[in-house]
């Protein structure tokens, strides 16, 4: 079942699946396969803290849906907050 639903959202997406398991779906594909590789081995993004990064998430999500902000500064708002949380790191 579990391969049917990935098979279904390549086709209609034409990316690969988000999930590991589905990652021997799209292997033979000559376009998706690099990123199908990639599943195997990406874990995650670096997160310094955490709730920042989610509230960072749903800052953008909020300007755009209740404030009227236009998505592509709601985006740029968002790049400058997780740039920023990440160079805190260094």
């Amino acid at each position: 079942m579990q391969d049917k639903t990935h098979n279904e959202y390549m086709e209609k997406s034409n990316l690969p699946p988000a999930k590991r398991i589905g990652v021997n779906l799209c292997s033979g594909d000559p376009e998706l396969s690099v990123f199908c590789q990639n599943i195997l081995t990406a874990k995650s993004y670096y997160r310094s803290d955490y709730t920042e990064f989610n509230q960072a998430f749903e800052n953008m999500i909020n300007e755009v849906m209740v404030r009227g902000v236009s998505e592509r500064t709601a985006i740029q708002n968002a790049k400058e907050t997780l740039q920023s949380l990440l160079y805190q790191k260094n």
